[in-house]
Order: structure tokens, then C-alpha cells, then sequence
């Protein structure tokens, strides 16, 4: 893990307990998006599967299956478009 710290330096800088919990919270919540992405993943993996194995038998049954798994990946994809672009403008800010 990359440290946004320099120890390297004279005085290294000082941490507060506030500074901290901000870490933590920071940690919790890539955590929990990837816990997230991880059950959006498995989500529309059974959607495609079920689709697959009801599409012999039930055709129109399998189509909402399909239905859903490729509305699920295009909003992913419009999701991470959209946050990839803030985070560019947030960089940009920064330099």
C-alpha cells in the first residue's frame, strides 16, 4: 500500500486521530464497493446463466433473464464512465 506520507523526511508529518479514522473510513468504504462490484458481478452471471438454461425449454422466459444482464452491464459501464470522468476533473483540480 502506498503511503501518502513522507518518513523519509526530517520530521515526518504529524498524525491525528481525526487523520486516522479518515483512513479507516477510507478503507471501509473501498471494502464495501468492492464487496458491491462483487455482488453485481455474481448477479448478472446468474441472470446470463438462468437465460442460458431456460432458453431451451421456456424461450420467453429466457429473455428478461438477458434482458436484465445486459441492462446491468451497460449501467455498470455508464456508472464507471461517469465516475472515471469526475475523477479526471477532480485531477485536474488538484495540479
Amino acid at each position: 500500500m502506498k503511503t501518502p506520507y513522507n518518513f523519509s523526511s526530517v520530521q515526518p508529518p504529524r498524525l491525528t486521530e481525526r487523520m486516522l479514522r479518515e483512513e479507516l473510513e477510507q478503507r471501509r468504504r473501498r471494502r464495501q464497493l468492492v464487496l458491491l462490484e462483487a455482488a453485481a458481478v455474481a448477479w448478472t452471471l446468474c441472470a446470463a446463466l438462468l437465460g442460458l438454461a431456460l432458453y431451451p425449454y421456456e424461450p420467453w422466459l429466457a429473455v428478461p433473464c438477458f434482458l436484465a444482464a445486459v441492462t446491468a452491464v451497460a449501467g455498470g459501464a455508464v456508472v464507471k464512465v461517469a465516475l472515471y470522468r469526475k475523477r479526471e476533473e477532480l485531477d485536474h483540480l488538484c495540479l
